[in-house]
């Protein structure tokens, strides 16, 4: 009987897990008390698991219930999972404005997890979701690792609106997990996650773009209206009395938030534009696509994660004549694109004008304008140059050369063409080859795919469930 902590805040693969035989979960983590009332009447649920933990608490109350423990937390613990409360914290700043909060709330879940472990003999731990800094997930996962118990992720390595192509990441030795013999004669399609986000995410006409902005504002405008006599009734209502429970861990923006956030995105956006320019004909570049911030795949699961640097880097090993590109993630400005709204709470901590200035003033440093196809800018560069995301899969797909920061956010940073950049001197040698004519050809991409990714319905469980089997048996 194998011991599990399993993190799965998605409903949908828990019953299939929870019909495995010889394994026992002694925290389940849950995305809230919400999935608990869905899945608590699911067969073998009580005898397959002990206690739940969430990912997002509806108040302190509940907080502090599931956080209950025994353990005697020592200055010792606090230094020896410092880079564990980094982590945290960077998440937590997303959603949690003060900073004695977010560090309070991290003691108290580290207690907890030690507790944990202490109190039970844990096999392993494994998750069905990319870590993203939660106390949910990176405290497990750094005690564990300290412990030498192993630590599975499934990793996303792109995705559409339908299907993605994951990996499994072995967490404790920072490698990808060969599970060609699960999922023997598989062939995955590059081209079926590049264009179909293209469609997806197409451009709109200018009227088009009009209509939709004028729709989301108003919709801003009434919500924060509501919001703010909700607000209001209720102080009314308790006589001007402070709130002491809310607890505030969820990327749901209320009316009042959103409204400020779009003011605020709306205005940077107008500072981009002004200091943007066109690309140049004939000019040499390579080409960077600024990351989506905060996101979850640049805050905690690479090496590199400070997109300024990386620009100082390229900057610092550039022939000459050669620029840097640089342009904005699409959804940076788009508060009215569904499924984007959650990256915009407290926005103002990961973007702001100063980020865009800092950008030039590196020395060949360009910001281009938002309205040039990416496309475009990937298939004229000398190279490409990511930490990880859709710009890999576009370079390889059109044969493109790219430069890959610290190459292991991915298993497409394991392909004999991808330049995997860990220093400057990595940098130049890539440009080197570059001018002696190097061009790609990806031709291990079948074989690196086979061995270390597979593809999954988002709604189908059975894939997932097969990986579980294949490593409780290993």
């Amino acid at each position: 009987m194998k011991k599990i902590i399993l993190i799965c805040p998605n409903d949908v693969y828990l019953e299939s897990i929870l019909s495995l035989k010889d394994i026992y979960i002694p925290v389940l983590v849950l995305s809230s008390s919400r999935q608990l009332k869905k899945i608590a009447d699911m067969d073998d649920f009580k005898n397959k698991v002990g206690k739940v933990y969430y990912r997002v608490y509806a108040d302190y109350k509940e907080f502090f219930e599931i956080n209950k423990n025994n353990y005697n937390l020592t200055s010792y613990d606090i230094q020896k999972y410092r880079e564990t409360q980094l982590k945290v914290e960077r998440h937590l700043h997303r959603v949690v404005h003060d900073y004695n909060e977010i560090d309070y709330r991290y003691l108290i879940a580290l207690e907890y997890w030690l507790d944990v472990f202490n109190s039970n003999c844990i096999d392993m731990v494994i998750s069905s979701q990319s870590e993203h800094g939660f106390i949910s997930d990176s405290i497990p996962f750094d005690i564990a690792k300290k412990r030498n118990i192993p630590v599975y992720i499934n990793d996303g390595v792109l995705g559409n609106y339908r299907t993605g192509i994951f990996t499994i990441r072995n967490f404790n030795e920072n490698q990808f997990l060969d599970i060609s013999s699960v999922f023997p004669q598989q062939k995955l399609n590059f081209e079926n996650y590049v264009y179909d986000r293209k469609s997806a995410n197409r451009e709109i006409t200018f009227a088009e773009k009009n209509i939709r902005d004028s729709k989301f504002a108003k919709k801003i405008l009434f919500d924060a209206c509501k919001d703010f006599y909700k607000k209001l009734k209720l102080d009314v209502i308790k006589n001007f009395k402070i709130q002491t429970d809310v607890y505030e861990e969820t990327f749901i923006l209320d009316g009042r938030c959103k409204f400020k956030s779009y003011g605020y995105v709306k205005e940077l956006k107008k500072i981009y534009n002004k200091l943007a320019c066109n690309v140049v004909p004939n000019e040499k570049y390579i080409f960077f696509a600024l990351h989506l911030e905060p996101e979850a795949n640049t805050i905690n699961r690479t090496k590199y994660c400070n997109q300024l640097f990386l620009l100082k880097m390229l900057s610092s090993s550039l022939p000459d004549g050669w620029k840097v590109y640089v342009k904005d993630h699409p959804y940076q400005f788009s508060m009215e694109t569904p499924g984007a709204l959650y990256n915009f709470k407290f926005i103002e901590y990961f973007r702001s004008k100063q980020f865009y200035a800092q950008i030039l003033r590196i020395p060949n440093v360009k910001l281009i304008n938002i309205d040039v196809p990416s496309e475009e800018l990937i298939s004229n560069s000398q190279s490409n140059a990511t930490i990880a995301g859709t710009v890999l899969a576009e370079s390889i797909y059109n044969k493109r050369p790219c430069m890959m920061f610290g190459g292991d956010a991915s298993p497409i940073g394991l392909l004999d063409d991808i330049f995997k950049i860990n220093s400057v001197i990595d940098i130049k040698n890539s440009i080197s080859k570059l001018q002696n004519g190097f061009m790609p050809s990806y031709s291990d991409l079948e074989s690196i795919t086979s061995k270390y990714m597979y593809e999954m319905d988002y709604v189908n469980s059975e894939k997932f469930k097969k990986i579980i089997e294949y490593l409780v048996k290993s």
